[in-house]
């Protein structure tokens, strides 16, 4: 049985991901590493590279600032594939398999209840110069602060609340996500001596007076430590 668990929280989106998995992956040293991702989504991402590819040519027509132009390339060769990466070259440097562990058909769900267009509110915002990256960063911080609050109140109604946001924004229920993925930690804890490390999205880890997160589902079978990505910021310093 693992020793030590520990879920790491992340901001999908976040410009500095990379930076911040390998600094806390300097610091956690873990010894099993799963993450919320599923090699059945490879095509998802591809097509999602393509779509940013192809609107980053078309606004190089026109002008815009240059790091706008920069972070959009950026985002379309690298950030779809950043976090699997750093976690993949960890794994190869402690000579251990990461583990995959969302469920295989979690981008079908989601593709099915939001048809990505080809300027989704994210892309168009950089496309038309509506958001610069310190602009990104900046939300990207107060989503982290968000989360920080909701972790530190653990109030039951208001972390409901911010489920059913993000449950009404996929049009799915979360326990179909998270159900799978649970499983699998439980799993790998098992057969798991030393420290076993869950990357994910931060609602994943979220209280759920319903049991219907990963956190939830798992919290009596075994302590589990909860950090959120940023919090790494701090003891880099």
């Amino acid at each position: 049985m693992a020793e030590h668990i520990l879920f790491v929280g992340t901001v999908h989106c976040d410009p500095d991901i990379d930076a911040r998995l390998e600094r806390m992956l300097d610091i956690e040293r873990p010894d099993c590493v799963t993450m919320e991702y599923t090699p059945a989504s490879e095509p998802h991402h591809l097509a999602t590279r393509d779509r940013m590819l192809r609107l980053f040519k078309e606004r190089k027509k026109r002008e815009i600032p240059y790091d706008v132009a920069q972070y959009i390339r950026h985002q379309a060769e690298h950030v779809l594939h950043r976090p699997i990466e750093v976690l993949r070259k960890y794994c190869a440097g402690k000579e251990i398999p990461p583990q995959f562990i969302d469920h295989p058909g979690s981008y079908q769900m989601i593709e099915q209840a939001i048809p990505l267009p080809d300027d989704s509110t994210f892309i168009r915002n950089l496309i038309l110069g509506n958001a610069s990256v310190a602009d990104i960063r900046s939300k990207t911080q107060k989503d982290y602060l968000h989360l920080h609050q909701l972790f530190l109140a653990n109030e039951p109604e208001k972390t409901m609340q911010a489920l059913e946001r993000c449950r009404a924004l996929f049009h799915i229920g979360s326990a179909l996500r998270d159900v799978y993925p649970a499983a699998k930690i439980l799993e790998a804890a098992q057969s798991t001596k030393g420290k076993l490390l869950y990357v994910t999205g931060a609602m994943h880890m979220l209280d759920d007076p319903r049991n219907e997160t990963v956190f939830s589902m798992l919290k009596d079978r075994f302590p589990i430590r909860r950090q959120l990505l940023d919090e790494y910021d701090q003891d880099a310093t």
